[in-house]
């Protein structure tokens, strides 16, 4: 008996051990689905600025890779890559906004004004606030579902 029960035994323990492992995803996304943000790169970069701009505090997508930059300029460069989503790029500037070509006024959830464009490139979202100028791209890429209007406009609400 223990013989013919041996291989169902052995087979069972394998589907159970394989089942228990499914789940090896580590992630830190909060019961909200969006994650935290917290990057040493870019804190250091914002360091060297001459301004504090706001930051986002949480992101509807968890980035693969972060890569930050400054110019002498006092422009702000933050790069986030995803591999469902492509890309999407922060640029904060103190001062006047850059052209905002063919954007038109939207609202975020919270109720913030802002200017969104959507072109063959990707989506792009503008506002200014205390004199510092934010843009938020999110660059279409192939075979990739981009963010959606109302998660990029979500975005600029995760801002402090």
């Amino acid at each position: 008996m223990f013989r013919r029960c041996l291989p169902l035994f052995i087979s069972m323990w394998f589907v159970l051990l394989n089942l228990s492992g499914c789940n090896t995803e580590t992630t830190n996304a909060n019961a909200d689905h969006y994650y935290s943000f917290d990057n040493k790169e870019v804190k250091q970069q914002v360091a060297d600025l001459n301004y504090n701009p706001q930051l986002p505090v949480k992101l509807p997508f968890d980035p693969s890779k972060i890569s930050a930059a400054s110019g002498k300029n006092g422009l702000l460069m933050i790069h986030l890559r995803n591999q469902t989503i492509g890309f999407v790029d922060i640029h904060i500037k103190k001062g006047k906004p850059e052209e905002e070509i063919g954007g038109k006024q939207a609202e975020t959830p919270a109720g913030k004004k802002v200017s969104y464009y959507e072109g063959s490139n990707g989506k792009h979202v503008f506002w200014n606030k205390n004199k510092i100028s934010y843009e938020i791209t999110n660059l279409y890429k192939s075979r990739s579902r981009s963010l959606t209007k109302k998660e990029l406009l979500t975005l600029v609400d995760l801002f402090h």
